[in-house]
């Protein structure tokens, strides 16, 4: 391990790279990679007994050895595995590729309590399997963008494939639906490890929009839906557009765009709206979401242009006007909150580092080879002291790493992680 350096007030940790004896225990991880497929056709997974509590667990999608997934990471070709893994070693194996019902995409598996959850969509109905058994079917191709368990029933938030329409369910059974509606938020958010479909005070939230078409003017429409029963949002006048809505802690909030001259994001919380201007002119917002850490530390997540789109910039910016501004060129794909602070993943150049602060002081994560990628929200975490990130090669030849703090430890697989956590 190097030295800490000091570099502007900046933190700089330098991981070496190395492969752990948590990683290696047992020879888990070097045995060929498809050993423990089931019979061709079966799609069962194969399950080894439950974590313990506080355990890692990271869900990876794996290929055949010698397998170049950076150029066809759908597995058509040689098929692949969805596998979690439990402080290292494999603890489920469920087969994806031609032929399985079983989706690599990393919004449509996850972990929950130690166990693997996939979906999957054929061209007639949306299926959801545990550890590789099947739990529940549906008519409809949908996409799920909420998953949630309470009391051990299943929870789904899902939008239609082929454009408007979304179905909230309970173990596959209607609770509600609307046939124009289109889901607020995504299965992965940051903030919200359910995704679209969450619980705030007692009750199974989501949020959705819909547009009509009056005397040849088309209206579009909020609405948040609580424990299946739907209720129409109203705006300022002074909104020009919704980007995001939540409820937090019984307060709704929402990302929106002020119609003021300088176009500056706003935040409404619990009926009071608040511009959140950027302090810089002639922008252009590209996206805007929320991100949060409970109802008093509410952040904007802002995508923006000041060139007409021929560069974007990111900016987080804090309820009580706090803001972080990144440089053009500078990628930030989420933001993770927790407190007052917040880390991210900045690419520059296509080399990768981590982000995060302190009590306000800006620290960095940098790798000594930057060559990765953050595949997806649920692959990092941040609890306000250090990052736990899953980062994947962009090289053929490389293999994963976990980040944990200031080390990074090698997963010796041919593939890509889809999601880290604690349980």
């Amino acid at each position: 391990m190097k030295k800490h350096s000091l570099f502007c007030g900046t933190i700089l940790i330098l991981l070496s790279l190395r492969s752990c004896a948590w990683l290696d225990d047992g020879g888990v991880l070097s045995r060929p990679r498809l050993e423990t497929d089931p019979p061709a056709g079966e799609g069962k997974g194969t399950v080894q007994p439950s974590p313990k509590d506080s355990s890692l667990m990271v869900t990876v999608v794996e290929f055949p050895e010698g397998y170049c997934w950076q150029r066809d990471s759908s597995g058509e070709a040689g098929g692949c595995l969805i596998s979690l893994y439990c402080n290292g070693a494999r603890i489920v194996s469920v087969p994806s590729g031609a032929g399985y019902p079983a989706c690599q995409a990393a919004d449509m598996h996850r972990c929950i309590g130690g166990k693997l959850y996939t979906d999957y969509s054929s061209a007639y109905e949306t299926s959801v399997y545990e550890n590789g058994n099947l739990l529940f079917s549906y008519e409809g191709r949908e996409m799920i963008c909420g998953f949630l368990i309470k009391d051990g029933s299943i929870y789904t938030l899902g939008q239609n494939r082929s454009g408007n329409g979304l179905s909230f369910r309970k173990n596959g059974m209607l609770l509600y639906s609307s046939a124009s509606g289109q889901v607020i938020g995504s299965a992965d958010n940051p903030s919200g490890r359910t995704g679209a479909l969450y619980e705030d005070n007692g009750s199974i939230i989501f949020c959705f929009r819909s547009t009509s078409v009056t005397q040849g003017t088309a209206v579009t429409s909020c609405y948040i839906v609580r424990d299946g029963v739907p209720e129409k949002l109203s705006f300022p006048d002074n909104v020009k557009s919704v980007y995001d809505i939540r409820q937090i802690n019984g307060k709704i909030a929402a990302a929106v765009e002020n119609v003021t001259a300088s176009k500056s994001p706003a935040l409404i919380l619990d009926g009071s709206l608040k511009a959140l201007p950027l302090s810089i002119s002639n922008i252009k917002i590209g996206s805007c979401r929320l991100c949060w850490y409970g109802d008093e530390n509410i952040f904007l997540n802002v995508t923006f242009t000041q060139d007409g789109w021929k560069s974007l910039r990111s900016a987080l910016v804090r309820r009580d006007g706090y803001k972080v501004l990144f440089k053009s060129g500078e990628s930030v794909s989420d933001f993770w909150i927790h407190g007052k602070d917040y880390a991210c993943p900045v690419v520059t150049e296509d080399r990768i580092s981590l982000i995060y602060s302190i009590e306000g002081e800006r620290r960095e994560v940098a790798l000594e080879d930057g060559n990765y990628s953050l595949l997806s929200p649920s692959s990092m975490k941040f609890n306000g002291k250090s990052i736990t990130a899953g980062l994947s090669p962009r090289d053929s030849a490389g293999f994963p790493i976990i980040v944990r703090g200031s080390r990074a430890e090698v997963l010796k697989v041919n593939g890509y992680v889809t999601s880290v956590g604690y349980y």
